[in-house]
């Protein structure tokens, strides 16, 4: 079964489009609800929603400020540089 792309509100609302053109299940933060949300409650939301999904972002610094709730949750990041 394909991975759950969740896409981070920093990043460009085209690329989960792009993405399920695709063929790949990706979803933006807002459409999920999530857009308010900040980084350990979005990572403890996206685990809720599939424990396998991997957060899109383009925050350079997420591993290393959110290195304990990337842990606890196990989720998987791809970072997008700019």
């Amino acid at each position: 079964m394909p991975r759950r792309l969740v896409v981070d509100g920093d990043l460009s609302k085209r690329i989960p489009v792009e993405l399920r053109r695709r063929g790949r299940t990706a979803v933006d933060i807002a459409q999920l609800g999530f857009k308010d949300l900040k980084d350990p409650a979005l990572l403890a939301q996206i685990h809720e929603l599939d424990q396998d999904a991997v957060l899109i972002t383009g925050d350079n610094d997420m591993p290393a400020s959110h290195a304990e709730a990337l842990a606890r949750f196990g989720t998987t990041l791809a970072i997008v540089a700019p």
